[in-house]
């Protein structure tokens, strides 16, 4: 997967938030495909990114996303279930 491959390059040259932002990108997609697991481990290394960067847009798409996430599993806004 072309994101997969930009995001390890990213990393490798430890830009961060252009990393960050491709693990977003990256995480709307496999959620869009049902691979939901794949998409909220994304997700999470992008929001703990975003939140240590300060970035509130980026955060806030991030949120929105996790938002959309937890609908999928069926989980309250703002509850999630343990695993």
């Amino acid at each position: 997967m072309p994101l997969a491959r930009a995001a390890a390059g990213f990393e490798e040259l430890e830009a961060r938030w252009d990393l960050a932002l491709t693990e977003l990108v990256l995480a709307e997609a496999l959620l869009t495909a049902g691979r939901a697991g794949e998409a909220e481990r994304r997700l999470a290394r992008a929001t703990v990114e975003f939140e240590r960067l300060r970035v509130p847009r980026e955060l806030e798409q991030a949120r929105a996303l996790a938002s959309t996430l937890r609908a999928s599993h069926g989980e309250p806004d703002g509850v999630r279930a343990r695993t």
